[in-house]
């Protein structure tokens, strides 16, 4: 079995985690400490918005680290997000859309996508 590497750069990763945040896990998550300062990397913590059916409970940072590994689980169990997300621009200019930006973001926080 062959393993697909997902490259993006800071900007593509930063750009992910921003519409994830600001459209994608608005149906599952509630956000603090959301820092997105052009020129310096995005993060956030996010919360599950109900700990008693939550897969991680309690506040989860979410960085540039967290959107590379849900890119590579993506790319290694979900191909049609890894499609939309490389359809979304070239390197240095990706924007997915909400539904995958979310996608993304689930993997790399969960190792799957939980939420729809």
């Amino acid at each position: 079995m062959s393993t697909t590497h997902v490259s993006s750069t800071d900007s593509d990763l930063d750009n992910t985690l921003i519409t994830a945040v600001e459209g994608g896990i608005n149906d599952w998550a509630v956000v603090r400490r959301y820092h997105a300062v052009e020129g310096t990397p995005v993060t956030v913590e996010v919360q599950e918005d109900d700990p008693a059916t939550a897969v991680r409970p309690g506040w989860h940072l979410v960085n540039r680290d967290v959107i590379a590994r849900g890119l590579q689980a993506c790319a290694e169990r979900y191909p049609n997000v890894i499609s939309h997300y490389l359809q979304s621009g070239g390197p240095g200019d990706r924007a997915p859309d909400a539904e995958v930006a979310d996608a993304i973001l689930q993997a790399g926080l969960f190792g799957e996508i939980v939420y729809g």
